[in-house]
């Protein structure tokens, strides 16, 4: 594949990640209406090894679910009969795969372009969230229920 193109950055460019930290990187303020063709080298005091072009061989920019929230803490209300839930922001999208960082330390992702919000929001803000409850942990109680918040 030939990576010739007459494009300026954002829509062609490069970065270098350290290799201790990285293991995935997301690319910003990329355009939904082109395409995007990618590779990564491997580099050493030697210099570059050999590329590896992603899988699929090209890709888009699109919209997705938001990533799974985290640290959901439910705890005893103030009173009986309430059950007080918490909880933080998707730290990774949707795929699981950080948008820095490695798996075992990931980086939180970038905030959007124009936005507050941060890309593990699926390209979308969020604007509410599911709250289900149950008596039994598969959800499968009869007496279980939902709320939107």
């Amino acid at each position: 594949a030939t990576y010739s193109s007459t494009n300026a950055l954002p829509h062609k460019g490069f970065v270098d990640v350290e290799a201790s930290h990285h293991s995935s990187y997301t690319i910003s303020l990329l355009s939904d209406q082109k395409v995007y063709f990618v590779r990564v080298f491997a580099l050493n005091t030697l210099g570059f090894g050999d590329s590896q072009v992603s899988s699929p061989l090209y890709t888009s920019p699109a919209k997705q679910p938001p990533g799974k929230v985290k640290n959901v803490i439910a705890s005893p209300g103030g009173f009986i009969g309430i059950v007080d839930v918490a909880w933080q922001l998707p730290f990774m999208p949707h795929h699981d795969i950080p948008c820095a960082g490695t798996m075992e330390n990931p980086i939180g992702c970038p905030t959007k372009y124009g936005s507050s919000s941060p890309c593990s929001d699926g390209g979308d803000d969020i604007y509410e969230y599911e709250i289900e409850y149950n008596e039994r942990d598969n959800f499968s109680g009869s007496d279980g229920g939902r709320k939107i918040v």
